[in-house]
């Protein structure tokens, strides 16, 4: 890969274990990079945030997830044309609290 043109593998799938991650982002996100730690039955088990990566996928599907969808929707369903000024005004700074 070049250093050129920073590469994110987004596409879910963690079976890149020959990968040092930890070497690969930068000092800002190290900690939460992928990682092998040896577990306690002796065996490698792919870690993310330093936890075991399947609670990290649990946590985004169970509640990260629908969190996210839930704000979603409610900042969608708002009728824009029917807000006051001061309301429109909150509302879009809720949007920007989004991005």
């Amino acid at each position: 890969m070049s250093d050129k043109f920073p590469t994110v593998d987004a596409d879910g799938h963690l079976e890149e274990v020959h990968i040092n991650w930890k070497k690969r982002v930068s000092e800002k996100y190290r900690a939460m990079a992928p990682e092998e730690r040896l577990a306690s039955d002796s065996h490698l088990r792919m870690t993310l945030e330093g936890k075991p990566w399947r609670r990290v996928v649990e946590e985004w599907d169970n509640e990260i997830r629908p969190r996210l969808e839930r704000r979603n929707a409610e900042l969608r369903a708002v009728d824009e044309a029917a807000l006051d000024a001061a309301a429109l005004a909150e509302h879009i700074d809720a949007l920007l609290a989004w991005c």
